[in-house]
C-alpha cells in the first residue's frame, strides 16, 4: 500500500521488492526478474536521455518479464540503471603475446551463452591489424558465413541457444618487415535479444619486438 506520508500517489508506484542485485554492497542494478524492469514511464524520460548511469542503452526490452510500465515497447526500467544482462559473452585471446616480424600468430574468439533466451541475428566482427596475414579460420560449435565486408572479418552466425559454447580460431603470421610496438585487435558480437539489440566486445594486445637490421654486401 501507499504511505501518504511520502506524498501523493500519482500512480505507477510499486510496493514489491525491487530485487536489486546487491543493495547492501551498493549495487543498485536490477535483478533479472525485478518488477521494476519494463515498469517505468517512457514519457518521463527527457528526450536527450538515451543511456543510463552505466552509459548503456536506456530503453531495452527484457522478454523474461511482462511490461507493466507506460508507453510503447521497449519501456524504460525504473531506477538509474537499465537492465543490461548479457546473453552472449565474448573472450578474445592471442598467442603468443610477444612476437617478432614473420612469426606465427593465433587468435581465438570464445563465444558462450547465458541466461535462458536465444540470441538471434548474430553478427561477429573481428578487426585485425593489416599486418596479420591470415592462413585459416576454423569455427567449432558455431556456423559462420563470411559477409565479404572489408576490412575482414565479419561473419553472420547461426542463432545462439542458451548455454551454448563455441570457438573461432584464426591462424596466420605477422608481416615482415614490421614496425616494433604494441598492436591491438578488437572483436565484437552484435545480436538481438527480444526486442532489443546488444553488442559485446573484447580487445587483446600483443607486442612486436624490434629486430636489428641485417646488412648484405
Amino acid at each position: 500500500g501507499w504511505d501518504d506520508a511520502m506524498g501523493t500517489d500519482g500512480g505507477g508506484n510499486l510496493d514489491a521488492d525491487p530485487d536489486l542485485r546487491d543493495a547492501a554492497g551498493g549495487d543498485l542494478r536490477l535483478g533479472k526478474l525485478s518488477p521494476a524492469i519494463d515498469a517505468g514511464d517512457n514519457a518521463a524520460v527527457p528526450v536527450a536521455v538515451t543511456t543510463d548511469r552505466d552509459g548503456s542503452p536506456r530503453f531495452v526490452d527484457w522478454p523474461l518479464v511482462t511490461d507493466t510500465g507506460s508507453g510503447a515497447p521497449p519501456i524504460v526500467d525504473m531506477g538509474a540503471y537499465e537492465n543490461g544482462y548479457t546473453q552472449v559473452t565474448l573472450a578474445k585471446a592471442v598467442s603468443p603475446t610477444v612476437l617478432s616480424p614473420g612469426d606465427a600468430i593465433t587468435l581465438t574468439l570464445g563465444i558462450s551463452g547465458s541466461d535462458a533466451l536465444p540470441a538471434t541475428q548474430v553478427i561477429i566482427t573481428d578487426t585485425l591489424p593489416a599486418s596479420v596475414l591470415v592462413d585459416e579460420v576454423v569455427s567449432q560449435g558455431i556456423v559462420i558465413t563470411d559477409t565479404g565486408a572489408l576490412p575482414a572479418y565479419e561473419w553472420e552466425a547461426q542463432d545462439l541457444a542458451p548455454e551454448h559454447s563455441s570457438v573461432i580460431t584464426i591462424t596466420g603470421s605477422l608481416a615482415a618487415p614490421l614496425a616494433a610496438g604494441v598492436y591491438t585487435s578488437t572483436a565484437h558480437v552484435a545480436y538481438n535479444l527480444g526486442a532489443g539489440s546488444v553488442v559485446t566486445s573484447d580487445t587483446v594486445t600483443y607486442t612486436v619486438l624490434n629486430v636489428a637490421p641485417a646488412f648484405t654486401s
